[in-house]
């Protein structure tokens, strides 16, 4: 009587510990699901990151023309602000993003 006690627990271990691979995990697309959000917030990083790099090669070009007096002063000053401006719109737009 015990065997069959014991294997019939062991029948039935074996059928739970299989119905995830019988029928498929209901998991998987709760998987898929956050990987595609983790991909997501990965492109939106490296988005952010490379307009923080375009504003900066921008202002060290910026400058660079500045020096050799390729742009007026006055210009210089408003284009600057905006540059400036769209790197500080972009840095706390990553640290969004980052939280």
């Amino acid at each position: 009587m015990i065997y069959f006690s014991f294997a019939g627990i062991a029948v039935f271990s074996l059928i739970y510990l299989s119905l995830p691979f019988i029928r498929g995990s209901r998991f998987g697309k709760y998987f898929n699901d956050l990987d595609e959000r983790i991909n997501l917030k990965e492109n939106q990083e490296q988005n952010i990151k490379d307009k923080i790099e375009s504003a900066k090669l921008a202002l060290r070009d910026l400058d660079m023309e500045n020096k050799i007096g390729k742009i007026a002063n006055e210009d210089y000053n408003v284009l600057k602000d905006e540059l400036l401006d769209e790197w500080n719109s972009a840095e706390s737009e990553y640290k969004q993003v980052k939280k």
